[in-house]
C-alpha cells in the first residue's frame, strides 16, 4: 500500500481531528511529523502530513472538502 499526502497541518490537533472524522467514515490514515510540532515562538516546526491509500485520496480529499464546508456554513440557532 502506498501512502501519499492528502493534507498538511501546521496544528496537530487540527491534523487529529482530520484523521479521526476520516477513520469514522471507515478511511484508515496516518499522521506523520507529529513529534515535529512545538508550541514555541516563532513556531519552528514542520507541518504534520495526513496521509492516505493512493487508492484513498480522492475519497478522502471529498471528504475533507465536504467537512471543510459544513463547518464554514453557519448553522440554524448557532449564535
Amino acid at each position: 500500500m502506498a501512502l501519499v499526502v492528502l493534507k498538511r497541518f501546521d496544528s496537530s490537533i487540527e491534523a487529529a481531528l482530520a484523521r479521526s472524522f476520516l477513520e469514522s467514515e471507515g478511511l484508515m490514515s496516518f499522521l506523520f511529523d507529529v513529534e515535529n510540532q512545538w508550541d514555541t515562538f516563532p513556531r519552528i516546526s514542520i507541518p504534520v502530513r495526513l496521509m492516505v491509500a493512493e487508492e484513498d485520496l480522492d475519497e478522502a480529499a471529498f471528504l475533507l472538502r465536504q467537512a471543510d464546508a459544513y463547518s464554514a456554513t453557519p448553522q440554524a440557532g448557532a449564535g
